[in-house]
């Protein structure tokens, strides 16, 4: 394996761990939140706090369970594929944009800018930028294994063993 496949494969799992990582904190902000404590952590999805925040106790705490659950998933599957990390990184991006809507609003009704969103977005932009060089590197590293493949082959070193066809 070569020192390119090496550096690819090292930023996939970055990703796979940034995304861990904001799942763990978007879990402790859902218990949080559900025990009406006014903490939470940065580098977490804004979906599950809102849904808790505006909907009944029992259906709010359903559905951001659930949301962490798909986030989970995505975090499992993306060790086998790539799908996990690209679901993930869309759902981070509609959570980034809930958070820019939220700062809009709070400029352009309450004349405030509320830190904590900006600083939110940032760790939001974070957590995209290591999905999508996951993403990318994911990609590349196919191209080299392709790549890879077809050199083997041209070597003529089969990449099964032939079959031998049983005598009559």
């Amino acid at each position: 394996m070569d020192n390119n496949s090496i550096i690819l494969q090292n930023k996939i799992r970055i990703g796979r761990l940034n995304l861990l990582l904001a799942i763990v904190l978007t879990s402790l902000n859902v218990i949080l939140v559900a025990l009406s404590i006014l903490f939470t952590f940065y580098f977490s999805a804004i979906i599950p706090q809102l849904l808790i925040e505006k909907m009944p106790n029992a259906i709010g705490i359903a559905l951001a369970i659930i949301f962490i659950g798909i986030l989970l998933g995505c975090w499992y599957y993306s060790k086998k594929s790539i799908i996990g990390m690209v679901i993930a990184a869309i759902l981070f991006f509609v959570d980034t944009l809930i958070l820019l809507m939220l700062l809009f609003l709070s400029l352009s009704i309450l004349n405030y800018l509320d830190y904590t969103i900006v600083i939110n977005i940032l760790f939001h932009a974070w957590i995209l930028y290591y999905f999508v060089g996951a993403i990318i590197a994911n990609k590349k590293l196919k191209k080299i294994i392709v790549v890879d493949a077809a050199a083997v082959t041209e070597n003529n070193i089969p990449q099964e063993p032939e079959q031998i066809e049983p005598a009559e």
